[in-house]
């Protein structure tokens, strides 16, 4: 994943494919490039799942992919041509972008999620504040996409999933992602595996705590922020896997009135995986003597 970004002629050419379909060698002329080079430019364009080949006839024509990501991308080269998408889409510029979804980031914290060193990270934020596709939340120190980058936004999520999934194929090619967002997920495989930075979640992480709790599959977290699973996070999380199952809920109570799960904090968690009106009713419905109330936080 490290090569994933777009650099002035792959947006070029993608302008070109979105509008009709062309052979590499009528992009080269219209780019005023070598037919290896542009040849080049196209296998990334296809390695990133944005165009597709096709043949008619004698001829390999290049289209756009049939895929969401590929038609969001479309959608942002026609409603942001005042923008340099190239100093937006590179490699480095993709990876930050993904931390800036909400709730955004401080630097810090964007250098230890994407491995980047400060300068480039400074670089890269005063640029796109002047071009005011981002901006600083007061009070926190962190940095988000502006709310009226929509398009932007759009394909951002959706270029994040397709990252996603190719990350988590090269390990587990059976896995399935139950949910996501920005460069978390939590997938399910069939059976339990223990490798470095592979974090129990849901399930698998309350049958490690003691949990009578039954399950097929096995469950992990990607996080590139935290070394550990807890106990409240398991629950929501096994909420979101199996939310039709009465015994989840029972759990939900147990963690709170007997083990000490934070009511606060699984309203916190409820929010982040939307389900926080679900939560707000298991725990509203306990004993407010044996816990906080709640209401209203989150």
């Amino acid at each position: 994943m490290r090569d994933a970004g777009l650099n002035k002629t792959h947006l070029e050419i993608l302008k070109l494919v979105y509008l009709e379909e062309a052979t590499v060698s009528q992009l080269a002329g219209v780019v005023h490039r070598s037919v290896s080079w542009t040849s080049g430019c196209v296998g990334h364009l296809v390695g990133m799942d944005l165009v597709a080949k096709r043949k008619r006839g004698l001829r390999v024509l290049v289209g756009p992919a049939p895929n969401e990501m590929a038609q969001s991308l479309a959608v942002l080269l026609v409603k942001a041509p005042m923008i340099d998408l190239s100093l937006v889409l590179d490699r480095s510029g993709l990876a930050i972008m993904l931390v800036l979804l909400a709730p955004g980031a401080t630097t810090e914290e964007i250098s230890r999620q994407t491995g980047l060193s400060m300068p480039t990270i400074w670089h890269k934020i005063r640029l796109w504040r002047g071009m005011g596709i981002i901006m600083k939340i007061k009070g926190t120190g962190r940095y988000i996409m502006h709310p009226s980058q929509k398009a932007l936004k759009s394909f951002i999520v959706r270029y994040s999933r397709w990252r996603n999934g190719r990350t988590l194929a090269g390990s587990f090619p059976n896995a399935l992602i139950i949910w996501q967002w920005r460069d978390e997920y939590l997938f399910s495989i069939p059976e339990r595996r223990a490798r470095p930075g592979l974090l129990s979640a849901g399930p698998t992480r309350l049958d490690e705590l003691g949990y009578d709790i039954f399950h097929a599959q096995e469950y992990y977290l990607h996080h590139p922020g935290i070394n550990k699973v807890s106990e409240g996070e398991a629950l929501v999380q096994s909420l979101v896997i199996d939310p039709n199952n009465p015994r989840i809920a029972r759990f939900i109570r147990e963690g709170i009135q007997r083990r000490g799960v934070n009511p606060r904090r699984l309203l916190m968690f409820g929010k982040k995986y939307g389900l926080k009106t679900v939560l707000t009713k298991v725990v509203e419905g306990l004993d407010r003597k044996e816990t906080v109330r709640v209401g209203g936080t989150g």
